[in-house]
């Protein structure tokens, strides 16, 4: 194998090495602005984004759009790249955090970062949950 291809396998494995990594392990950025619960609602609603969620077992992607007239935040998933399906949930947002409650089951509540345009997700132990982009 000549040195050239060595060190051209060598850089894509440290790609592939360094997206998994940012992947798998989202840090809050500096300078990210934690908001209150008023700048959430003024934020998400009306809104769909991307998201990527970072604390599931295995890949979990889709779309979400809140709706704060209604009171639900709703899109598609794909967990563990299987076909997209469907989900809805109760939204609001209570003591600064913004909550979501699936029909059966306890809420989930947590602390929004904004970063640009995009926003994070922050469990209240600490861990990254999800990170969103704008569609529009």
């Amino acid at each position: 194998m000549k040195v050239s291809h060595i060190v051209a396998v060598a850089i894509v494995a440290a790609s592939c090495l360094s997206t998994r990594l940012a992947h798998s392990e989202p840090k809050i950025p500096e300078g990210a602005k934690p908001l209150n619960g008023a700048e959430i609602k003024e934020f998400l609603n009306g809104r769909t984004f991307r998201l990527v969620v970072y604390d599931a077992k295995k890949s979990l992607t889709g779309t979400s759009t809140w709706e704060l007239n209604e009171g639900r935040v709703h899109g598609e998933y794909s967990w563990d790249n299987q076909d997209p399906k469907s989900w809805s949930r109760k939204w609001y947002v209570e003591n600064d955090l913004n909550c979501t409650k699936p029909t059966k089951g306890d809420a989930e509540c947590n602390r929004i970062y904004l970063d640009g345009e995009k926003f994070i997700e922050v469990r209240q132990d600490g861990v990254i949950h999800a990170v969103s982009t704008p569609l529009e």
